[in-house]
């Protein structure tokens, strides 16, 4: 029998983004093979098209952008440490596993305990049940090892005061990380906190995402939070289903082009002092 997930608010965002990663590899020009979520997806007892709607491309497009990110990092650093704050259900370890690194997730207890029912993960992954603001995952990692830390789809469901706690924690930290997180720009931001909210369909409404900046500022941002210069690059986040993306209309508009959501990639030489 098929388990019959119940989550709500942000970790009900597990399924979502589970949902779009698993119809792009499912489909015969796929441009993001991911068989793990595939088999999640076919575990799970829940109407996802009826919930969610159909799949617009987004969300795979990010993972890809994530998927690039970390695949060249762990070439460089193939005994590294990947930590993924808010894993969910992602399947990155799955898709990018190189048989060498080791895997850190962490996730709140409700989300995690879904993971460990529905996720096969490899003996070099590891589980920490936590709330990522609490800081106290960063006990269990070397501060001077080989670092990946990735934050994908969350962010933005924190305050800006929680988003710098926790960023500039990281990056004073631990001097030899790479981070990668995604940002919401503010409009996006104002239409899911605004009083009729965002309503994906008639059946869902997205949580609310308080924290929303634009891409191009992000690094003036950091570098104010850090009181030193940080160098980071912004890629936006363009569907990878273009016929069926709800956005493509900002791509009309130039005077737009900043107000796309964006993956934030900070380099390792960011790490030494000024």
């Amino acid at each position: 029998m098929k388990p019959d997930v119940k989550l709500a608010g942000v970790p009900q965002t597990m399924l979502w983004t589970l949902y779009h990663r698993a119809a792009e590899s499912m489909r015969p020009d796929t441009l993001l093979k991911d068989e793990a979520a595939e088999q999640i997806y076919r575990q799970i007892d829940f109407s996802f098209l009826h919930h969610f709607g159909p799949p617009d491309g987004s969300i795979a497009a990010r993972a890809c952008l994530f998927d690039a990110i970390v695949s060249q990092w762990l070439a460089q650093h193939p005994n590294g440490t990947v930590v993924e704050l808010g894993c969910g259900l992602e399947t990155q370890n799955a898709r990018l596993d190189n048989g060498q690194a080791q895997w850190l997730l962490v996730d709140l207890p409700e989300s995690l305990a879904w993971r460990q029912r529905l996720v096969t993960d490899h003996a070099r992954c590891r589980h920490i049940a936590q709330d990522c603001l609490s800081l106290e995952w960063m006990e269990q990692i070397d501060p001077d090892g080989a670092l990946m830390v990735t934050v994908q789809g969350l962010l933005m469901y924190f305050s800006q005061q929680q988003v710098r706690g926790l960023l500039t924690a990281i990056l004073e930290r631990f001097p030899r990380v790479e981070l990668v997180f995604d940002v919401i720009p503010p409009w996006i931001s104002l239409w899911t906190t605004s009083p009729l909210g965002f309503w994906k369909t008639p059946f869902y409404k997205v949580p609310p995402m308080p924290w929303g900046v634009v891409p191009t500022e992000v690094e003036s941002l950091l570098s104010q939070w850090c009181a030193r210069p940080v160098a980071v690059h912004v890629q936006p986040i363009r569907s990878i289903r273009p016929d069926v993306s709800p956005w493509l209309w900002l791509d009309n508009m130039p005077f737009l082009q900043d107000q796309w959501p964006a993956v934030v990639h900070v380099p390792a030489q960011n790490r030494v002092a000024g």
